[in-house]
Formats: structure tokens, sequence, C-alpha cells
């Protein structure tokens, strides 16, 4: 048996995060009515691309800005560098920004999660009470992830991104701005 790979989970930047962006409307964006982020790639992107706005002037633009939803938007420098380490798992869609001084902004990108890893263990993740059935605390079983797998979403919690520790790396590596780590 091989070495236990150790995965990570992201989430913003303890950077104090000043630069939010509002997301547009996404659900008609795909077509056929193609779920959005659900490991299914998209195929047809409008033009003009999505708007995502924001209203105030940042500190510092960061490679992967604060959204109002889970959508995860990169710079192109942080696309250049996951497409070269994690090909085939991750689609990137050009978007457009607006606000202050976006003329100054390169290109960004949304990212479309084209892997998603049935790993999250239900019987240690799943409360019932007089609500229903939800996910307390997520609890990863890592073992149940592909070896080709570097990046992915959680089947079933969608809200949650796994990254491998030697993406990590290379991120923290390149100075790129925006993230902050979680062990599993």
């Amino acid at each position: 048996m091989g070495k236990k790979r150790a995965f990570y989970s992201t989430s913003i930047s303890a950077v104090p995060s000043d630069w939010q962006l509002v997301s547009p409307s996404l659900s008609s964006t795909t077509s056929n009515r193609e779920p959005f982020r659900k490991g299914r790639m998209i195929r047809s992107w409008p033009r003009p691309y999505p708007c995502f706005t924001y209203t105030k002037i940042p500190k510092l633009f960061q490679d992967r800005p604060d959204t109002d939803d889970c959508n995860l938007v990169v710079s192109d420098r942080l696309r250049l560098l996951l497409d070269s380490l994690a090909s085939g798992d991750l689609q990137f869609l050009p978007i457009n920004i607006t606000g202050p001084k976006s003329d100054e902004l390169a290109q960004y990108w949304l990212v479309n999660w084209l892997t998603v890893c049935d790993c999250l263990d239900r019987p240690k993740s799943l409360r019932k009470d007089r609500i229903g059935v939800y996910v307390e605390v997520p609890v990863i079983d890592t073992s149940r992830i592909e070896q080709h797998v570097k990046m992915a979403l959680v089947k079933d919690y969608e809200v949650m991104d796994i990254v491998a520790e030697s993406v990590v790396r290379e991120i923290n590596q390149h100075g790129i701005t925006g993230f902050r780590f979680n062990k599993l």
C-alpha cells in the first residue's frame, strides 16, 4: 500500500477580505439545464460573459477573491498554475468583473469543478433532528479519493472542496493570495 496522501479544504484567506464579488445568477448560463459545479463540462458559455460586481476598492486585488456564494473565482495567474497542477479536475470559464478600478484588473475566471469525490463519511458527518438530515460537521475519508485527483468537490456536500497537499505547496510557493488551507 502506498503512502497516504494529505488533503486540505480551502476557505477565504485570513487576510481581511475587503474585496467581495457579488455573483450574477448563473442558473441560466448553462445550456440544457446542466447543473453548474457538479462534475460536468459546460459546453456553452454566454457572451458577454457573466458579470461579477463589487463596490468597494480593496487594499489588495486577490488571486482568489471572496464571493457572495460558493463559487470559486481565480485570477489569470492562479488559473495558469491550477491548470498545470490539476488539469482535468477543473474547467475555467471567463467572467467580467466591474467596480471601482476594475479596468486595472487582469482576466478572472470562474471555476467549474469537473471532479466530484464520494469521500464524505456519512455516518460521522450526518445529523438527524426535527429539521431533517444534514451535514453538521463534514468528515472526509481521504482513502476514498482516487490517486489521480488533485482538486475536487465533495459529493453531497458541494460547498466543500478538497485540494491535494502537492497543490497547496505550489500555491504557497507562488505567493498566491486569497487562500487559507485547512488540513483534513
